[in-house]
């Protein structure tokens, strides 16, 4: 996967409790990327210290995380408050 569309894919494990169907021993294959379009499913880091896997929309001045998952709440906050680390772009599963 080292040349994968000219890009350079992460994939690293990742656990959550949701039904957004990403499980545990899922690996995200993730674009780094600093910017993201709204509706993209992004990993962002909040406030520096919380990363989480979330659709992404801007609306003004804040950033609005959406979850798949629609037990839990969507987390707004200060754009200033979130780094996009990338962009998912896949899912890898084993059985």
């Amino acid at each position: 996967m080292s040349n994968w569309r000219g890009r350079k894919p992460v994939s690293s494990p990742y656990m959550q409790r949701s039904s957004g169907g990403v499980y545990r021993r899922d690996h995200v294959v993730v674009e780094r990327r600093h910017e993201a379009r709204n509706g993209e499913t992004v990993v962002a880091r909040v406030r520096g210290t919380e990363t989480t896997l979330k659709k992404f929309y801007r609306r003004g001045g804040k950033v609005v995380l959406e979850p798949a998952n629609q037990a839990l709440r969507p987390i707004e906050l200060p754009a200033a408050d979130v780094e996009i680390a990338g962009i998912v772009r896949g899912l890898l599963r084993t059985y």
